[in-house]
């Protein structure tokens, strides 16, 4: 069997970002089925590239994280919460094992949040899902990561550290609250 040359492996990568963009997109229109079965191609495609000899697999692993994004969204979709947190976990890791600097790291950031944000919506003591944004806003914070809109898991933060700061007015939360705004806003 012949390995396959540069083109044909760019080609492949192509083809996974394409399947991952239809699964984005018939999720958005409300289609989880054929958005999971695109997602299957992207899978597909990624394997291959795992299994090239030519391919600098920490080359790959951004497309790895993106996939493993969506299919945590997929998984919330269809009600499977901790499905969605073990593909974020993935891509957590996928994404820690590059180098953080500039896009990447906020991307890591971008994807630590999203996850506390899961983690938040099922409830459960406050405390480890403080913890959880606090890693969040310090990957933010690392990576110089500072956008003009707010992401909605960022909101949710905000709101479970006012909460903390009633119940514990001589607390840290005020002060993670501020850091918060500075980190992402």
């Amino acid at each position: 069997m012949a390995t396959p040359d540069i083109g044909s492996l760019t080609q492949i990568v192509i083809e996974g970002e394409a399947a991952w963009a239809r699964s984005v997109a018939l999720l958005a229109q409300n289609k989880p089925d054929e958005a999971l079965q695109a997602l299957s191609i992207a899978d597909n495609q990624v394997s291959v590239l795992r299994q090239e000899t030519k391919v600098n697999h920490s080359q790959i692993r951004w497309l790895e994280a993106r996939i493993e994004r969506q299919r945590a969204r997929l998984m919330l979709r269809l009600g499977h919460q901790a499905e969605a947190v073990g593909a974020l976990d993935k891509a957590v890791v996928l994404l820690e094992g590059t180098d953080n600097s500039g896009a990447i790291g906020s991307v890591l950031a971008e994807t630590k949040l999203e996850r506390a944000g899961v983690i938040a919506r099922a409830g459960g003591p406050i405390r480890p899902q403080l913890a959880n944004f606090e890693d969040a806003i310090d990957s933010f914070v690392s990576s110089d990561a500072q956008g003009s809109i707010l992401p909605p898991a960022a909101e949710q933060y905000l709101d479970l550290l006012v909460a903390d700061a009633k119940l514990n007015p001589g607390g840290a939360s005020p002060e993670q609250f501020f850091r918060t705004l500075q980190a992402v806003g």
